[in-house]
């Protein structure tokens, strides 16, 4: 479910559980350097970027942050943490494409990570 169709009280749950997680992926170093890469990418088309981007993205974060990423997963489709490495790797793929959501995006863009990779980190 979007976090826009949720209530207050279930969104609001949600964005704190997933806060801490979100910020300990955005500011690693290297992940800005990938993300850089991606918004230097965006010039091209659409399925080039995000064909190039995603895979990169989910193996460092998946190597790197897995408990971070399956505390995400595990909150946004309310999937126990400890169920996520059983469940189909579709519906995972399926329930995060289905809870994509504008709101999400513009709470966490102003991380450290978004800055230093817009260049406005002070």
């Amino acid at each position: 479910m979007k976090i826009s169709e949720m209530s207050f009280s279930q969104a609001s749950a949600v964005m704190l559980r997933i806060a801490a997680p979100v910020a300990n992926i955005c500011d690693d170093d290297e992940l800005s350097g990938i993300l850089k890469d991606f918004l230097a990418m965006r010039v091209r088309p659409n399925i080039a970027s995000y064909g190039n981007m995603i895979p990169r993205l989910l193996t460092y974060c998946l190597e790197n942050h897995r408990a971070d990423t399956y505390e995400i997963i595990s909150a946004l489709l309310d999937i126990p943490t400890g169920k996520i490495g059983d469940t189909p790797f579709m519906e995972i793929v399926n329930g995060l494409k289905d809870s994509y959501d504008e709101v999400i995006v513009g709470f966490f863009t102003r991380s450290k990570a978004a800055k230093r990779s817009e260049g406005t980190e002070r």
